[in-house]
């Protein structure tokens, strides 16, 4: 059985975050939206001058007063897109706003949602990665 790779290499490094007003601004007026009961996927192409994929999770306390709860969700959140981003097609900025129905969801039922939201906005290709949880 292969040895599991070390815990930095498994995750989301913190550099391709959405961070500043500027970029979550110009990502909403002119991305592409997918709306679903538990989330809203907003997708845009990447930019000259800030190239590659960037993310952004979205908690708002509407979704839940609790930190515990909002943290856990940008958790799953990240290690969805974490484990989707090596079946995006070219580099894009996208932000995973969530409602609060996803503070009750199942990790299974939000990626199949978040699958849905890139597949409908055409940012996933066919190719199935390799699990990197072996």
């Amino acid at each position: 059985m292969p040895a599991c790779p070390p815990s930095s290499a498994r995750r989301l490094s913190p550099a391709p975050a959405l961070r500043r007003q500027q970029d979550f601004g110009r990502l909403y007026r002119h991305g592409k939206r997918f709306r679903t009961s538990l989330l809203t996927v907003v997708a845009g192409s990447a930019t000259a001058e800030d190239p590659g994929f960037r993310l952004a999770c979205v908690v708002s306390k509407k979704v839940s007063a609790k930190a515990v709860v909002r943290n856990r969700l940008r958790r799953q959140l990240r290690e969805i897109m974490r484990l989707q981003r090596p079946r995006l097609a070219g580099s894009a900025h996208v932000a995973l706003i969530a409602h609060a129905p996803a503070a009750r969801a199942t990790y299974h039922e939000l990626e199949a949602r978040v699958e849905a939201g890139l597949r409908r906005l055409g940012l996933l290709t066919n190719a199935v990665p390799p699990d990197p949880r072996r």
